[in-house]
């Protein structure tokens, strides 16, 4: 009963295809574990400091890694305008906006099939113009 086969195509480890999803860096992975509060705490503290004060502070002996992991991303961010990194740490402080789209029609609309069929939508057909 173990070597019984399962009907389909045999699953391909892998996306051929793409890419896929590019690997979280080691400053991404310990942001994830970060609360909100403390990725406000930093944004304002780091976003508020020049090139300068930031690369000071990166090389202080007593910094903790957490803090050092954001500042790597920081100086990421402002040195090659990595819009995702950016994204990522508003994501995580803001939440990510949620996008609406709504489609408003004062008329009905009429589709013409390929057979040349009409199908009315909206309204009734009388009010629409072709």
């Amino acid at each position: 009963m173990a070597n019984k086969k399962i009907p389909g195509r045999p699953f391909l480890k892998g996306n051929k295809f793409g890419k896929g999803r590019p690997r979280l860096s080691k400053e991404e992975k310990a942001f994830r574990k970060m609360t909100t509060a403390q990725i406000i705490d930093m944004i304002s503290t780091f976003g508020a400091m020049t090139k300068d004060q930031l690369h000071e502070h990166v090389n202080k002996p007593a910094i903790s890694m957490l803090e050092l992991s954001f500042c790597k991303m920081w100086i990421d961010i402002v040195k090659n305008g990595d819009h995702s990194k950016f994204e990522f740490i508003l994501n995580r402080a803001i939440g990510k906006v949620k996008e609406k789209h709504e489609i408003n029609s004062t008329g009905g609309v009429m589709i013409l099939r390929p057979n040349g069929e009409k199908v009315y939508m909206g309204a009734n057909p009388e009010e629409i113009e072709e």
